[in-house]
């Protein structure tokens, strides 16, 4: 997703205040952040964060999009200012997690793929393989089961 399309692509009215073309960090925007509610806005952070999308009560809330000052990204649901929902993060070492979060943490059916060629295709509960999953290996070694707290059960 890019910047102009997740700014262009929303129903709801834009923030009062919010500004694509702002390039640092103040305490004035962040004040302003604060106030924001049931809008779609362009939110940067002090470290050079970036949050595009939907604002509730001054949080990130419903559809967007954040890119962190590592260049590790998020495009999904928010509730509450964590992920939850559907969303898919990529990490700056190239690993990416696809499906479902619950609380910040990797919840429900999801796909993880390493950047090293691993690939998890299953369930998660709090973070953790939980659940039926199939774990592929670069090598092509499969390990398909039921896993708990990112163990396979024997």
């Amino acid at each position: 997703m890019s910047f102009e399309s997740a700014l262009s692509e929303n129903s709801l009215p834009k923030c009062v205040g919010s500004d694509k073309n702002i390039n640092e960090w103040s305490v004035k925007h962040f004040k302003q952040i604060k106030t924001w509610t049931n809008c779609h806005g362009y939110a940067l952070g002090p470290g050079g964060e970036v949050y595009i999308g939907n604002f509730y009560d001054g949080k990130f809330h419903g559809q967007g999009f954040y890119r962190g000052d590592d260049g590790r990204t998020y495009e999904g649901q928010f509730n509450d200012h964590k992920k939850e929902g559907f969303g898919t993060y990529t990490y700056a070492n190239g690993d990416v997690y696809i499906g479902e979060w619950l609380n910040a943490k990797y919840h429900g059916k999801g796909t993880f793929e390493y950047s090293n060629g691993d690939k998890y295709v299953g369930y998660w509960k709090k973070g953790k393989k939980h659940g039926e999953g199939i774990l592929t290996k670069a090598s092509g070694k499969i390990e398909k089961g039921k896993w708990k707290k990112n163990k396979l059960l024997r």
